[in-house]
């Protein structure tokens, strides 16, 4: 019992700075744990990102002559029920202009 200290030493600011320096010490473990954690996986997904990225602009691409398509088909419907000259042919104009996009 030689190691244990007696209730009158201990002040209650010996206590308050123990806390302490347990709480800093378990921040510092802490933070250096997220450190190693990160400096693990620095780069490791670097390669998954830049294909998804190649995918999406892909995409986007396809996404993007569709949207022409669909203007263009829409326009031509509504200037073709409006009676506009020039849309009197629009079928054919259609089927031309979908002759110019590539078959998936």
């Amino acid at each position: 019992m030689k190691h244990l200290k007696k209730f009158e030493d201990l002040s209650h600011l010996d206590l308050l700075a123990q806390e302490n320096e347990i709480r800093n010490k378990r921040e510092e473990l802490h933070r250096q744990e997220l450190e190693t954690a990160s400096k693990s996986k620095q780069g490791q997904y670097l390669s998954k990102l830049a294909a998804d990225k190649n995918t999406r602009e892909i995409g986007n691409a396809m996404v993007d002559d569709r949207k022409k398509i669909v203007d263009r088909v829409i326009d031509g419907l509504v200037k073709d029920g409006n009676n506009n000259p020039g849309y009197q042919s629009f079928k054919e104009e259609l089927l031309a202009f979908l002759d110019e996009f590539p078959k998936e």
